[in-house]
C-alpha cells in the first residue's frame, strides 16, 4: 500500500528570542488557534503582525508576562468583526503592546458588520494596553444595529490613547458595566460613549480617568449611572486643551434620565 504523506505540523507562536520567531507566522498561528477555540497565551513576549478574528473570541493570558507586541503600524492590532449574533466573547489578563508607540490607531476593535446583529454577555478584563494613536478599545456599531453591544463588562484594565479616546463606544446598547479601570485619553477624551436609540442603563463606577479633554463625554445616553469616578487633567500632561471646544470634565449631549435613576458622585 502507498504511504500517506504526513500532515504538515501546525504552526505555533514562538516567543521573542526563539530562532523561529516571526511576526507573520505568529499572527497566522494565533488566528488559526482562535478559530479552533479559546486560547491561553503563555507568560512570554511574542511579536505579531495585526490579527483578525470573526465572531466569538476567547483569548486570555497569564498576566502582563503574556505580552502580545504588534509590529509595524496600521489601523488595528486586533480586529474582531461581528457578522451576526455573538454571545460569550472574553478577552483578558495580558499585555497588548506595540513595537512603536501609537503605531496603530486602535488596540482592540470590535466591529458590528451585520444588521440585525449583536454582541452580548461579553467581557474585557484585567488588560494592560500600550499607547494607541486613536482609541485603545473601540466598540464600533457604526451601522447602528438595534441591539449592538449589550450585557457586557469592561473592568480592571489600564489603557491609553493619544487621539480620540481611551474607550470609544459608538451606538452601544443596554446594561454595560465599566468599572475599576485606569483610562488615559491623552490629548482627547478618556471615556466617549454614544448610545443607539432606545438603549439605556450603562453603569460607570470607580474608574480613574485622565486626559487633556473631557473625562466623560456622553451622547444620546439614557439612564446612565456614573459614580465614584476620579476625573482629572493631570499636570504632567500640560494644560487643559478644551478639546474640540469641550470645556468640562463631564459632558452630556442629548442625554436623559428618569428621576431617581441618576447618582452622580464624581471627583
Amino acid at each position: 500500500l502507498p504511504l500517506l504523506p504526513l500532515a504538515a505540523p501546525q504552526a505555533r507562536m514562538q516567543p521573542v528570542g526563539h530562532v523561529d520567531a516571526n511576526p507573520t507566522i505568529n499572527a497566522a498561528a494565533l488566528e488559526a488557534a482562535l478559530i479552533a477555540g479559546p486560547v491561553m497565551i503563555p507568560p512570554k513576549p511574542y511579536k505579531l503582525d495585526p490579527i483578525e478574528h470573526t465572531g466569538r473570541i476567547g483569548l486570555i493570558g497569564c498576566g502582563v508576562q503574556s505580552n502580545l507586541q504588534f509590529v509595524g503600524s496600521g489601523s488595528h492590532a486586533i480586529h474582531i468583526p461581528i457578522p451576526a449574533n455573538n454571545v460569550g466573547s472574553f478577552i483578558g489578563n495580558f499585555l497588548l503592546n506595540t513595537e512603536t508607540p501609537n503605531g496603530f490607531l486602535y488596540g482592540i476593535h470590535f466591529e458590528q458588520t451585520t444588521e440585525p446583529g449583536y454582541m452580548a454577555r461579553w467581557k474585557v478584563g484585567n488588560m494592560q494596553f500600550g499607547s494607541f494613536g486613536h482609541v485603545a478599545l473601540y466598540l464600533d456599531n457604526g451601522i447602528a444595529s438595534g441591539d449592538g453591544f449589550f450585557t457586557g463588562v469592561i473592568e480592571e484594565c489600564q489603557m491609553s490613547s493619544n487621539g480620540l479616546a481611551g474607550i470609544y463606544g459608538e451606538n452601544i446598547g443596554d446594561s454595560i458595566l465599566i468599572r475599576k479601570n485606569v483610562i488615559n485619553g491623552g490629548t482627547g477624551i478618556a471615556l466617549y460613549l454614544t448610545q443607539v436609540g432606545g438603549a439605556r442603563q450603562v453603569v460607570i463606577e470607580d474608574n480613574n480617568l485622565t486626559s487633556l479633554g473631557p473625562q466623560m463625554y456622553f451622547v444620546n445616553m439614557g439612564q446612565t449611572i456614573a459614580h465614584r469616578n476620579w476625573c482629572e487633567h493631570p499636570a504632567y500632561l500640560g494644560n487643559f486643551s478644551l478639546k474640540n471646544g469641550l470645556n468640562a470634565q463631564i459632558i452630556l449631549d442629548n442625554c436623559y434620565i428618569v428621576p431617581g435613576n441618576l447618582y452622580n458622585e464624581n471627583m
